[in-house]
């Protein structure tokens, strides 16, 4: 709430109540303006730092967009290569499942 809002409920409350009312609860009120000041304070101060935390996540994207760009994409072409090589089955003859006496190689 701004300071000059404040001030003409406040005044508008001194006119209702009148001069002696109002000192009986002038203190509330004084506490009620502190604390509304301390909280427009506090939310102007987050709102700046809102503001920077923006700033700074906007120029990290940007450097994070050029790193990207600098790296060298590979194609997966090789790897599936690789893999149709490595799926075929191996052929197997006698005497790579036999040793020279006949029996079976572990």
């Amino acid at each position: 709430m701004d300071s000059k809002i404040l001030d003409e409920i406040t005044n508008s409350i001194k006119t209702k109540l009148g001069d002696d009312n109002v000192a009986l609860i002038g203190d509330d009120l004084g506490m009620l303006i502190t604390e509304n000041n301390k909280s427009v304070n506090l939310i102007n101060d987050l709102n700046k730092e809102v503001g920077n935390l923006k700033d700074k996540n906007a120029m990290l994207t940007s450097a994070n967009s050029r790193l990207l760009t600098q790296i060298p994409m590979e194609k997966d072409e090789p790897r599936e290569q690789e893999q149709k090589e490595e799926s075929k089955p191996k052929e197997f003859t006698l005497k790579d499942l036999f040793d020279s006496k006949g029996h079976f190689k572990k």
